[in-house]
């Protein structure tokens, strides 16, 4: 949340999906937030799956653009500018593709803030996308498309963000690279063993999930 409060382009909302907290432990994750306007928690039962968690933010969600945010993402403080700053690049010429599915590089943050892993994504490759989601985990939708794609095939619980880039870019045709790293992918040294196992294979599992 500190890296949101960071922003240097201010005019956003955050929809806080929330299973798991009671009131004074929100409080305190979202501390460095409790000044902005647009904060939105949503309470919901901890056994619903990622589609049912999604649309329940998607309904709360105000803006004409969004994006999943994974815990472990930490944004670069320009990084929404950056975002606003194509989009409105993108308008000024309606004969060109406009940005309705927005990506950028990233790398990793250690717990010593050291960065390594830098993930360079090429402009478009369709076989590569068919092939995994590399142009996540971090990807900004025009709102209206998203709710398309839910309208017309829905949302699914596994490897949710990598089908719903598949279907929305079967409507639109186009992906938006900005060619900058506006994002880090927290790596934490000092997890045991056994908890980092656990978020390796549900790395994996979604990436089957898409597959499938």
């Amino acid at each position: 949340f500190a890296a949101l409060a960071s922003q240097t382009y201010n005019v956003f909302e955050v929809v806080v999906v929330d299973r798991y907290y009671e009131d004074a432990e929100f409080e305190a994750l979202v501390g460095d937030l409790k000044g902005l306007e647009n904060l939105v928690r949503v309470k919901l039962d901890e056994g619903l799956g990622f589609d049912e968690v999604f649309e329940a933010a998607l309904d709360q969600a105000k803006g004409s653009y969004c994006a999943l945010l994974d815990p472990d993402v930490v944004l670069a403080p320009e990084a929404l500018f950056e975002v606003v700053r194509r989009i409105n690049e993108t308008h000024v010429y309606p004969d060109q593709p406009q940005a309705q599915i927005i990506y950028a590089h990233h790398d990793t943050i250690g717990a010593d803030a050291r960065l390594s892993n830098l993930a360079c994504k090429p402009i478009y490759s369709p076989d590569l996308l068919l092939s995994y989601n590399y142009i996540g985990p971090f990807v900004v939708f025009e709102r209206d498309l998203v709710q398309r794609v839910h309208e017309e095939q829905g949302f699914v619980s596994e490897a949710l963000l990598y089908d719903l880039i598949l279907k929305a870019f079967e409507i639109t045709g186009h992906l938006e690279r900005i060619d900058q790293i506006l994002y880090h992918i927290q790596s934490d040294r000092t997890a045991n063993p056994s908890s980092e196992q656990a978020r390796i294979t549900a790395r994996e599992e979604d990436f089957r999930g898409g597959r499938r």
